[in-house]
């Protein structure tokens, strides 16, 4: 996502603090909304917020003192917990509405039913949350991590040579250490292997969505550092969350829905257990569509970040260079 924030003259803690500064706004923008529940994409976009805004912190931890860090990304950490939940059963829901059962009367009725079953549960865990976010002096934090955002500047009194010189040093320093970072994020994404399938196969699902999310954050913040040379990676590694996510998100519903079939079936209401059964095949197929997918995505990613040099030593590919040496030149 593109925040509009341009890296001035090298000072790189400006930038840092501009960046802070941005997510802070844009979590607590949607926390109106949020409260308000009748659009469910302003708890996942202040959710996601709160995700970028530690891995904001955590980019430019140089510039911030670390004992503070750790209690800000502590409490940022519980913003996005306490949205966690409420934020699965409004997908559960979202995919189980758009789900078209057909002509089927048991389909129909089986459908009907799990719909009332998955809004009640949607009304009990965000009320759950609501009553967690009413606990947090919203003003109060929001003002708490701005004026920690802000402590990345340093304090000059006035412009100087010798302030150009240091933010330049510092700059480049910074494009050393970050490199590094890069390079380790990446190492993970090259590490992941698919099992041969089941439960495994899943978790390491999982964890690779959960890397690619991190060094997609990582890479947008950097962007403007590096010439805006991650545009293509960052596509690419949005492309593969997504197929990854979609795959997820399927496989949590279908967890849900066979809960609700063994409980059918013990109460002996074997019509509407077998309609939740022919509605979890459907959702494995659509399920199986997505996993399809996610080699060819994967393989894509790791050629783009093999391009731009940051592949692991025993990956390289031929390139033009580093890429601490292709950053932007101010």
């Amino acid at each position: 996502m593109k925040t509009g924030i341009t890296l001035k003259n090298k000072d790189i803690r400006g930038f840092a603090a501009e960046s802070a500064l941005f997510w802070v706004r844009a979590m607590f923008s949607q926390a109106a909304g949020t409260r308000e529940g009748k659009d469910i994409e302003h708890l996942h976009d202040m959710r996601v917020a709160s995700r970028r805004l530690r891995e904001c912190f955590q980019v430019f931890n140089a510039f911030y003192a670390p004992r503070k860090l750790k209690k800000v990304l502590s409490s940022v950490r519980n913003i996005t917990r306490v949205l966690g939940r409420p934020r699965e059963t409004d997908v559960n829901l979202s995919l189980l509405a758009a789900y078209q059962p057909g002509p089927s009367p048991i389909l129909s009725t089986t459908h009907e039913y799990l719909l009332e079953i998955f809004e009640f549960e949607q009304a009990r865990q965000r009320r759950k949350m609501l009553k967690q976010v009413g606990k947090i002096d919203r003003g109060a934090l929001e003002d708490m991590l701005s004026r920690f955002a802000e402590t990345a500047r340093t304090s000059r009194s006035r412009p100087s040579l010798l302030t150009q010189v240091g933010q330049e040093l510092e700059f480049e320093g910074f494009l050393s250490i970050s490199s590094r970072d890069l390079r380790q994020n990446v190492a993970k994404i090259f590490a992941f292997e698919a099992a041969p399938s089941g439960e495994e196969y899943e978790a390491r699902l999982h964890e690779l969505r959960i890397n690619t999310k991190k060094l997609r954050y990582r890479l947008e913040l950097l962007n403007a550092a590096y010439d805006q040379r991650f545009g293509r990676a960052i596509r690419l590694a949005k492309d593969l969350q997504d197929v990854i996510g979609w795959a997820h998100d399927y496989g949590v519903l279908i967890v849900q829905l066979e809960s609700h079939r063994r409980y059918l079936t013990q109460k002996g209401r074997m019509r509407l257990a077998r309609g939740c059964q022919r509605t979890i095949a459907d959702f494995d197929a659509i399920k199986a569509s997505y996993l399809d997918r996610v080699a060819p995505a994967h393989i894509g990613f790791l050629q783009e970040l093999s391009r731009l040099d940051l592949a692991p030593e025993n990956h390289l590919l031929p390139g033009p260079g580093r890429i601490e040496r292709q950053a932007m030149s101010g």
